[in-house]
């Protein structure tokens, strides 16, 4: 039997605040980004704007060394196919960004895309915003 738990993506109990230690920016550039995918025989626009929010994010505490994540880009629900996706059952938790909502193709693969609808004030330009996971989708 399933169990369905209630999450407060509200809620900013657990959040921590950016450090010289976890360093994350974000940048609105003015590059055309483009996702797709493809599910049998078509390939499906998921989104193409020319304004995303890029995130630069590193340090990941539990490597002991400075990372540097790669950037991932943040698009504007305006600019992205929301017909054929839906929102999916996971979530997902950064103490440095908040909860994340998951989206999945219809009909086609799961959990592709992904947004932090509350993001946290510190991260606020990607609040709403939707990101792809760029080995699931094609970017152009």
């Amino acid at each position: 039997m399933a169990t369905t738990t209630t999450v407060n993506i509200t809620d900013h109990s657990r959040q921590k605040p950016l450090s010289a230690e976890h360093p994350i920016t974000t940048e609105q550039v003015d590059d055309k980004v483009s996702y797709s995918i493809k599910v049998g025989n078509s390939t499906i626009e998921l989104a193409s704007t020319k304004s995303p929010v890029i995130l630069h994010e590193a340090h990941n505490p539990e490597e002991g060394a400075s990372k540097k994540y790669p950037d991932v880009y943040y698009i504007s629900p305006k600019d992205v196919n929301l017909s054929v996706l839906k929102k999916s059952s996971t979530v997902t938790y950064c103490p440095y960004k908040g909860y994340a909502s998951y989206y999945s193709v219809i009909d086609g693969p799961e959990d592709v895309a992904w947004s932090y609808e509350e993001a946290y004030d510190q991260v606020s330009p990607i609040r709403g915003r939707l990101s792809f996971y760029e080995n699931k989708v094609i970017k152009a």
